[in-house]
C-alpha cells in the first residue's frame, strides 16, 4: 500500500498529467512508476526475509551439529561408565590365591 505521502505525490502527478496534452501516456507512465516502485519495495522486503531465513537455517544447522556432538560425548561417557561398572563387577567374583607358585608362561587352560 502506498504511504500517505506517496498517495499525495501520486494525486499531484495525476493532476499535473491531466493538464498536459498527452494525458493517456502520462497516466500510463504514472501508473507504471507507482506499480514498479511498489513491486520493488515488496521484492526488497522478500529478499531481506529470505536472507534472514537463510541465516537462521545456518544457525540451526550449527546448533544441530553442536547438539549431536554433545549427545555423542554423553553416550560415550555412559558406555564407558557401564563398561567400568561391568569390569568392577567381574573383578568382585575373582579369587586371589596366595602362596601358590607360578611358572613363567604358564597356561592353566592347557594344564587342566
Amino acid at each position: 500500500m502506498p504511504t500517505r505521502q506517496g498517495q499525495a505525490d501520486f494525486e499531484q502527478t495525476l493532476i499535473d498529467a491531466l493538464k498536459k496534452k498527452n494525458v493517456a501516456e502520462s497516466i500510463s507512465n504514472i501508473i507504471l512508476r507507482t506499480i514498479t516502485s511498489t513491486l520493488n519495495d515488496k521484492f526488497k522486503y522478500y529478499d531481506d526475509k529470505i536472507a534472514q531465513l537463510e541465516a537462521e537455517i545456518v544457525n540451526l544447522k550449527s546448533n544441530k551439529n553442536e547438539t549431536q556432538d554433545i549427545a555423542t560425548e554423553d553416550t560415550q561417557r555412559n558406555v564407558q561408565q557401564k563398561l567400568d561398572n561391568i569390569q568392577q563387577h567381574i573383578k568382585n567374583n575373582n579369587i586371589r590365591l596366595m602362596q601358590v607358585p607360578e611358572a613363567e608362561g604358564e597356561n592353566l587352560s592347557e594344564k587342566y
